[in-house]
């Protein structure tokens, strides 16, 4: 969702975010955050992909399958 700042005029997110930077589109720095002033970023491809949910649970390593295994489990299945 983008933020009604941005929504109302261009040169709001213009004034917020400055002009694109070559080779740079936007990001956000919370994957759960809204397309707004201070949660966004200006990166490249390769940030992006290091910024995708998929990739920071695979960074959380064997903590990201505890808590997977945890999700699965049933008061049956203890």
């Amino acid at each position: 969702m983008v933020c009604e700042r941005w929504r109302e005029a261009f040169r709001n997110f213009l004034a917020d975010m400055g002009e694109r930077p070559a080779g740079k589109t936007i990001d956000r720095k919370d994957n759960d955050g809204h397309y707004e002033p201070g949660k966004c970023r200006w990166a490249t491809a390769s940030e992006q992909v290091r910024n995708q949910r998929s990739t920071t649970k695979k960074q959380r390593g064997a903590d990201g399958r505890f808590q997977a295994w945890l999700a699965g489990r049933t008061p049956e299945r203890g």
